[in-house]
């Protein structure tokens, strides 16, 4: 008995002794893996953050510093107020440029909001109702979004221009040897660029909807479905204020851009037709005539104003459903 208990004694001193010896050594394992994980965040991090300073913080600081600063005839920079007279001057009068660029942002808001974002609801939902087709009429709707920019409003101006399908038929139709201009003339340009917004805008928010609606629990649709529902029932009752938390976010941040909601006004018309919107008349300003302090002051402007509308857009959309976990 005592030679086991001796044997015991030793094992498990033998042991202790191990544990000791090894104690250092995971500890500096551990302190080595803390610091590889702090490397790899700090990396990941370092670049959303130079972006914030540079792309929000120093943008946005010199956006206001230069929205008080004129430039006198020697190239000096001196306080002034006369940016934001000339921001106000333009949009009291009927022709100012400022006026006509905020009226068209306006218009470009309401298409997308009231026409463009519900026609996507209703695609969607024809989508996660897994109609006949859905993957070829989805893909369809994903094409714009696939092809660049520049490559689909150059095929669409040469569909409507004068050797062009659109342009072609126009002529055929009223007996006309030329096209019309849809491209430069007040008559056409705003339609042209409407039409051109509605077949190329919904695919973003058919993504972000289509996503939301197919989280929908299953047993839900199928409960509802026994109870003898109908499909209009079915969206209005049960899908729609199960994705309203998705659908509030693309309307808040949709009136965040009330009033510079922008169109293809850069590719397709630069501005002609009394086309230009808030952002091509900034860039109008900025690249070409290269003024810096009334587009500043114009932004400054636009953000105090939209401020107190995004704020009541958000209160207004909680109203209307409550929040809903699934």
């Amino acid at each position: 008995m005592q030679i086991i208990n001796s044997t015991k004694a030793a094992s498990e001193m033998t042991a202790a002794q191990t544990g000791g010896d090894n104690q250092p050594q995971k500890s500096k394992v551990k302190n080595r893996q803390r610091i590889s994980k702090n490397v790899f965040v700090t990396l990941m991090v370092a670049l959303p953050v130079l972006h914030f300073c540079v792309f929000y913080l120093y943008a946005n600081f010199s956006s206001i510093m230069l929205a008080f600063q004129r430039l006198d005839k020697y190239g000096n920079y001196y306080f002034s107020m006369e940016n934001f007279g000339q921001v106000f001057d333009s949009f009291a009068s009927d022709s100012g440029m400022v006026r006509q660029a905020v009226k068209n942002s306006l218009i470009f808001f309401c298409w997308n909001t009231f026409v463009i974002l519900p026609l996507s609801m209703f695609f969607s939902f024809f989508f996660y109702k897994r109609i006949a087709l859905k993957s070829f009429f989805r893909f369809m709707f994903f094409v714009p979004t696939i092809i660049s920019g520049v490559a689909v409003t150059t095929m669409y101006k040469f569909m409507l221009g004068n050797e062009g399908p659109v342009g072609v038929l126009w002529k055929l139709v009223f007996d006309l040897k030329v096209a019309p201009p849809f491209f430069s003339t007040e008559e056409y340009a705003m339609g042209t660029l409407l039409i051109y917004m509605l077949l190329t805008g919904f695919s973003g928010d058919i993504l972000m909807i289509g996503g939301a609606m197919s989280r929908i629990p299953e047993e839900t649709v199928e409960a509802a479905i026994l109870d003898g529902i109908g499909m209009w029932k079915e969206l209005f009752s049960i899908t729609l204020p199960m994705i309203w938390p998705t659908l509030s976010t693309i309307i808040v941040t949709t009136a965040a851009s009330v009033l510079c909601s922008s169109g293809p006004v850069l590719l397709l018309t630069a501005g002609a037709g009394s086309t230009y919107d808030i952002s091509y008349y900034i860039y109008d300003k900025v690249q070409i005539q290269g003024q810096y302090g009334v587009p500043a002051a114009l932004g400054l402007v636009l953000t105090v104003i939209t401020f107190p509308i995004v704020m009541f857009t958000r209160w207004g959309v909680n109203k209307i459903y409550n929040d809903v976990e699934f």
